[in-house]
């Protein structure tokens, strides 16, 4: 099954956002039960190669600068640690906020 550029690209761009999402998101739980260093290596090395392979499709998508990535991922991980901390019945009214945008 053949996959549009664009659905490609912008998944691409959600496994980018999460890997890192992820990785720095071990760095909060440090000093915690949840901590393992080798859970931060696995993810530190996923996103390295996810990065090499996506590269040329997140330059494609986005033509921009590494600092301009670089606020968009620190957003989207301020809006990850909002939604695990509000109330469920708060993330369907969000879902239903961003259904309007287009």
């Amino acid at each position: 099954m053949k996959i549009p550029k664009q659905e490609e690209s912008l998944t691409v761009i959600t496994a980018m956002v999460a890997a890192q999402v992820l990785h720095e998101t071990l760095d909060e739980l440090q000093g915690t039960s949840f901590y393992k260093d080798k859970l931060k290596q696995i993810s530190k090395q996923f996103e390295e190669e996810l990065s090499k392979q996506c590269n040329r499709t997140i330059s494609e998508l986005y033509n921009t600068d590494e600092e301009t990535m670089q606020l968009l991922t620190q957003e989207i991980h301020e809006i990850a640690k909002k939604l695990a901390t509000i109330h469920p019945v708060k993330i369907q009214e969000i879902r239903a906020c961003l259904k309007q945008i287009k």
